[in-house]
């Protein structure tokens, strides 16, 4: 018992000299700060890497596209690719709210596990589908869909 109260007394004792800590980042220079939110997002980009692949897998053969999201709209809004071939999709979103990205495609759907907040970017990791045919992606977060932020893979 004394022992879960000495762990709860050093949680709480962490917890508050964190709190006190009185750095902010107007303290930081601007490289600083580009630095550590490139970091950021590369640790993200790997995460969802892993969770869609395996850490085993390399990336030697993924082609890469990158997708704007802005004013509820993806830039480019179609992607065309081989039957087959493995594919990183970075949306990078410049606009004001969340987005997300999930694609439809015939053996299931893929998608992004988290909102990508503004100025962020996120990626994932598959394969294009076997077979010949267009497929939707979207923002599937709110009624971004609704809203017209579509897009389309085109397996050629």
């Amino acid at each position: 018992m004394k022992t879960i109260q000495y762990i709860a007394g050093a949680m709480l004792w962490s917890a508050l000299l964190i709190s006190c800590d009185n750095t902010s980042t107007t303290e930081r220079t601007p490289n600083e700060i580009a630095a550590a939110d490139q970091l950021e997002v590369q640790e993200e980009m790997e995460q969802e890497q892993v969770q869609n692949l395996g850490a085993n897998e390399e990336e030697a053969d993924v082609t890469k596209y990158e997708i704007v999201g802005q004013n509820l709209q993806f830039s480019p809004s179609e992607l065309k690719v081989k039957p087959g071939e493995r594919i990183q999709v970075i949306l990078l979103n410049r606009g004001d709210v969340p987005y997300s990205l999930k694609f439809e495609l015939p053996d299931g759907e893929q998608e992004l596990r988290t909102e990508v907040p503004p100025g962020r970017r996120a990626g994932l990791i598959f394969m294009a589908p076997q077979k010949a045919g267009t497929y939707p992606f979207y923002s599937p977060l709110q009624n971004h869909r609704g809203r017209g932020m579509v897009g389309t893979l085109v397996v050629e």
